[in-house]
């Protein structure tokens, strides 16, 4: 034999061997933004860990949720996606640019955690964590049994000159639980905005009068943590990436509950995942097996528990945790509305702070037609803004 002909055969023996066994060959990239610091050194050393077990060369890059998506936009272009991405569902809005993959497996999982990984029916990523809602906290020092309802927070205003209750007025996200309690959608099912009618009407002017009982028409971020953290109200509407810092502060002395009702009418806040995403049709090209190993871990009952012990809520809700210390926060998960995930949901934002300001004016000047006034608002607003949309 030739050491030409040997050559030329080594060559192919291991062009062969790379595809037979994708594992020496494929680097899989993942994009993530797992949160604090603890919640990322953990999740780093879990998924290092894991790359160095399986022999698959996984390349983990950190990027900061509110960037990420601009970033995936960038490298689009020069076709260098990400053949994973672990992101909250509502990602998907990106459908139309990222062309993610869609995945052909039956979850196991609650309909509401389907959903947030779902568009036109079909399923596309898997859910790992859930949970981004909002819950009600208490003080145990100053609140013997939680309040189910509002009137009933409302009877410590009268009794104290202590704050009540407090959350973060003027941002659309504390808003938008009273809009789901009368009915309304916030997208939808043809993936329009609907933030408007007389639901959008009564909600909005429900949410200032509560505001206006509470004395919180001002109140920023520091209402739903730092005040209620230092004991200067009995109260607080937040969410659970606040969970750990409120057991740090009160320890034994906090008390978790669901949001409380108005008028027999429950609350509905938003509720999104962090899932498993797959851009540019990754599952389509030849790393599919490796892809689907790293899913599969993901999926694990020892990865999810692990992942539990930093007080997330694993999206397979028989793995218990230190977040079932609070059986409120698993509870709330009934009474939610998943973040649409529809494109139109990148402009929504936007759309409501508007509405809002122009809303605590009428409130400010008593304006006796303000429920006419913010619907016709929100309608001259929404058309302006989705003929802008339409155009980008």
């Amino acid at each position: 034999m030739s050491s030409e002909f040997t050559a030329i055969f080594g060559r192919v023996f291991v062009i062969l061997l790379l595809f037979a066994t994708p594992n020496l060959w494929a680097k899989v990239v993942m994009w993530h933004g797992s949160g604090d610091p603890v919640t990322l050194k953990k999740f780093t050393e879990l998924m290092t860990s894991f790359s160095e077990a399986s022999g698959i060369d996984l390349d983990l890059e950190y990027i900061e949720y509110d960037q990420m998506k601009t970033s995936l936009i960038k490298v689009k272009t020069s076709g260098r996606l990400p053949e994973m991405i672990f992101a909250p569902g509502d990602f998907l809005s990106l459908m139309e640019v990222l062309n993610f993959s869609e995945v052909k497996d039956t979850l196991n999982l609650p309909k509401s955690s389907i959903d947030s990984v779902s568009q036109g029916g079909k399923l596309y990523g898997y859910p790992i964590t859930q949970g981004n809602h909002l819950f009600l906290y208490y003080n145990k020092k100053l609140v013997t049994k939680p309040a189910q309802t509002f009137s009933e927070i409302l009877q410590y205003s009268d009794r104290t000159a202590m704050r009540a209750i407090g959350w973060n007025f003027h941002e659309s996200f504390w808003f938008l639980p009273f809009y789901g309690a009368y009915g309304g959608q916030v997208i939808n099912d043809k993936g329009e905005i609907s933030l408007t009618g007389e639901n959008f009407a009564k909600a909005i002017e429900t949410y200032f009068q509560l505001g206006e009982k509470f004395d919180i028409i001002d109140c920023g971020y520091d209402c739903a943590s730092k005040d209620f953290f230092a004991g200067k109200q009995h109260y607080a509407i937040n969410g659970d990436w606040a969970l750990s810092e409120a057991v740090a502060q009160l320890g034994d002395n906090l008390g978790v509950a669901t949001l409380p009702t108005f008028a027999g009418r429950q609350l509905k806040p938003l509720f999104s995942t962090k899932a498993i995403l797959f851009p540019g049709n990754a599952l389509e090209g030849p790393n599919r097996e490796n892809i689907m190993k790293v899913v599969a871990y993901m999926q694990s009952a020892s990865f999810q528990k692990e992942l539990s012990k930093l007080n997330l809520i694993p999206a397979y809700t028989d793995i218990k945790g230190p977040t079932h210390k609070y059986p409120a926060v698993i509870e709330q998960l009934n009474h939610v509305v998943p973040m649409p995930n529809y494109a139109s949901m990148n402009h929504v934002w936007e759309v409501l702070r508007k509405g809002l300001l122009r809303y605590r004016t009428l409130h400010k000047n008593k304006d006796p037609k303000r429920s006419e006034k913010i619907r016709k608002f929100m309608e001259a607003f929404l058309k302006r803004s989705n003929v802008a949309y339409e155009k980008n």
